[in-house]
């Protein structure tokens, strides 16, 4: 679990991505906010693995990282449930 809320995300203009962990694999997505707010609250901490999404790829576990990149820069978009 990490420290991060995800309305503390959006508040300090970061993006939530996930990157797979599945060997030789470097799937790489953009969360949509928004949407993970609207579906489970802007007091949800974020954990270190995203639960119950899978790297469409390959299948592998998505390790939730932050980055300061604007929303739209070509990354693919991630489901949000």
């Amino acid at each position: 679990m990490t420290g991060w809320t995800l309305g503390s995300i959006k508040a300090r203009g970061l993006t939530l991505e996930g990157h797979c962990q599945g060997k030789d694999c470097g799937f790489f997505a953009t969360f949509d906010l928004d949407r993970l707010i609207a579906n489970a609250g802007a007091d949800y901490r974020v954990p270190e693995f995203v639960p119950g999404i899978e790297c469409p790829e390959c299948g592998g576990a998505l390790k939730a990282v932050l980055a300061a990149l604007p929303p739209g820069d070509g990354s693919k978009e991630a489901g949000a449930g």
